[in-house]
């Protein structure tokens, strides 16, 4: 499958900007467009200090400006206006927790186009994760697109 010109991704935990860079670098070639939605205040990362991580983040995108769309908040506050309402992509690393975890899925997923795909990264021993996934699948809306190591990802069912 190719990615369509124009294509629109959501990254939901971008930390220090390691995937958004790798997707990006991938949406340039399709003249597409990545939002980054993370607060960058570390507040994520469980046992680490919280930091505000903006400014590394922001330093590590710059060759990537014209692609990436940072959204500065917190995924759970993510309205229907924050966002695109057309997505071709949704890749998922946030908070792992399952109430996090399920409104990632929530904020993101009617969104995703009908044969787009939602990934979701630590999906494997991190119950919240794991269990927002099983909801999503159980909607008959998506199927198993696949998985490697830590990172699982699904498809919407076209129409």
């Amino acid at each position: 499958m190719s990615t369509p010109s124009g294509s629109t991704a959501v990254e939901i935990g971008s930390h220090l900007g390691a995937s958004a860079c790798f997707l990006a670098a991938g949406l340039r070639e399709v003249n597409g467009v990545l939002y980054c939605v993370d607060t960058w205040n570390n507040d994520a990362m469980g046992s680490e200090p919280t930091i505000d991580t903006y400014a590394t983040f922001t330093d590590n995108i710059k060759d990537l400006v014209d692609i990436i769309r940072p959204v500065r908040m917190n995924s759970a506050h993510i309205s229907r206006e924050d966002l695109p309402k057309s997505l071709e992509l949704v890749f998922i690393d946030g908070d792992h927790e399952y109430s996090a975890a399920a409104k990632d899925v929530e904020v993101t997923a009617w969104r995703v186009r009908p044969g787009g795909v939602m990934v979701f990264h630590d999906s494997v021993g991190t119950t919240g994760v794991g269990r927002a996934i099983g909801e999503l699948l159980a909607t008959g809306n998506w199927v198993l697109a696949g998985q490697v190591h830590l990172t699982t990802w699904l498809r919407r069912v076209p129409n």
